[in-house]
């Protein structure tokens, strides 16, 4: 991750090894002295949750509700109130509202600025902001995991089952009816727009029966319950499939940056 390996063994240790800094931009790999390692180091035991977000942020759950954060903090990203960097693993607890560990599903943690856990009843919760102490989506910055409701308009019987972060730019919630809802850069929402406003939580409606979501530079790509694939995002080089292999300013030419959510032809999952 960015100049440092992380490993999480079967018994729950978490270890790591790498970097502490590269041309002049800390790492915050987690050991608590300034020199780079070339075999592993032990930061925690008896961790059952760990997320690190680009080169900058980490978080860490353990098995006794207590949890870990350490690199950049921007308006408490990792959890701790604050923007204080720190280069090792510092203790807080998880607020009582998450229900505890054993109610998480899943922890996910975008470069700086915010991290999400998911918990096993449906629900999210988020701490952190948007660039500059701003908004994310529409819920207020968070020095600690508050349960993200902005815009997120689920039916009685609807959960949220999955957070997608693309880096700093964007975040897409999947429901477990298959549809999805997202905010950030408009242009990678699918939503027909080439601008870089930012756009507060919407449903996407191009794009629904989704099964699973994923994020890459610039793009996402869903799989729907029909087994095909769609993406929307930037194109760069063919990443959605839709490189016909001619000059890319023909008018029948499909590589080009999808404002809208395409399907990938002759791709089924």
């Amino acid at each position: 991750m960015h100049g440092a390996t992380y490993v999480l063994t079967t018994d729950n240790q978490l270890w790591a090894t790498g970097l502490y800094e590269n041309v002049g931009y800390n790492y915050y790999a987690g050991w608590s002295d300034t020199e780079n390692k070339t075999t592993f180091v032990k930061l925690l035991d008896n961790v059952s949750y760990f997320s690190a977000g680009g080169n900058n942020i980490r978080v860490a759950i353990l098995s006794n509700g207590k949890a870990y954060g350490w690199g950049l903090s921007y308006n408490g990203a990792n959890g701790i109130s604050g923007s204080t960097a720190h280069i090792g693993p510092k203790e807080y607890t998880l607020p009582d509202i998450i229900g505890g560990v054993n109610n998480i599903a899943r922890l996910e943690c975008e470069d700086c600025h915010f991290s999400n856990i998911v918990t096993k009843t449906g629900k999210v919760y988020q701490t952190g902001a948007w660039f500059n102490g701003g908004y994310v989506g529409g819920h207020p910055a968070t020095n600690g995991f508050s349960e993200y409701t902005h815009n997120l308009t689920l039916n009685a019987d609807e959960v949220i089952s999955d957070v997608v972060p693309m880096g700093a730019l964007n975040l897409k919630f999947l429901t477990s009816k298959g549809r999805v809802f997202g905010y950030g850069n408009a242009k990678y929402l699918g939503i027909g727009s080439q601008l870089n406003d930012l756009t507060e939580t919407r449903e996407l409606t191009g794009i629904n029966e989704v099964e699973q979501l994923v994020a890459g530079n610039g793009f996402y790509i869903a799989v729907k319950k029909d087994g095909t694939v769609w993406g929307t995002g930037l194109n760069i080089n063919g990443i959605l499939g839709r490189w016909i292999g001619i000059d890319r300013k023909q008018p029948n030419s499909r590589y080009k940056t999808a404002f809208e959510w395409v399907e990938c032809p002759e791709l089924e999952i």
